[in-house]
């Protein structure tokens, strides 16, 4: 199966176990894009301690540029998340942190290689918000009319903070954007 995205796959809280949440987000995405934002859950090594898991990548996803299909893939991951404790008005708040690098290739054979290695939080909220908050290395990807939103190409590379939110209708409220950021899609040729 092939999944598409508009969230950040690397820092898309996982189901926390000691409670149920819904296995997909409300749809962030028009329906041409994606049906929904999946919620990616952790691996189960332990290798870090402290409540560190290795991120588990996806395999399957689609993102685009313009009509164009970018396949996603994930050559290194030495991901880790962990859950942190609630605060009010959450439902689940993760950290990440570790080496991940993002390939992008179209099926000309256009590749970029990219790191994505955060770290960040992010926080889902009992309104349906998610918050993205990153503070090193981050690459993201978005339908035209979610990177219009938030001021940035639809997939893109930057570091430093950068902090977003994520609506239920698949709106984004930008917070702090960072003005350097690489256009991933120009950099394929597109």
């Amino acid at each position: 199966m092939t999944q598409q995205f508009s969230t950040p796959l690397q820092r898309v809280p996982a189901p926390r176990p000691r409670h149920r949440t819904p296995r997909l987000l409300r749809p962030v995405l028009a329906a041409a894009t994606v049906a929904g934002a999946l919620l990616l859950p952790a691996g189960s090594a332990s290798a870090r301690g402290g409540g560190w898991e290795q991120w588990q990548a996806p395999t399957g996803v689609v993102g685009f540029c313009g009509d164009t299909p970018v396949h996603v893939t994930f050559p290194v991951n030495k991901e880790f998340v962990r859950e942190l404790p609630l605060q009010p008005g959450t439902t689940d708040i993760q950290e990440f942190t570790g080496d991940l690098f993002v390939r992008y290739t179209t099926d000309s054979g256009a590749s970029v290689l990219v790191n994505a290695s955060g770290p960040g939080v992010t926080t889902l909220y009992t309104n349906g918000d998610v918050e993205v908050r990153s503070r090193g290395h981050y690459n993201v990807g978005f339908t035209p009319e979610q990177a219009a939103q938030l001021g940035v190409p639809q997939i893109f590379t930057t570091s430093g903070i950068i902090d977003f939110l994520i609506h239920p209708d698949g709106s984004m409220t930008p917070i702090r954007i960072p003005q350097d950021v690489t256009d991933e899609c120009a950099a394929l040729g597109l």
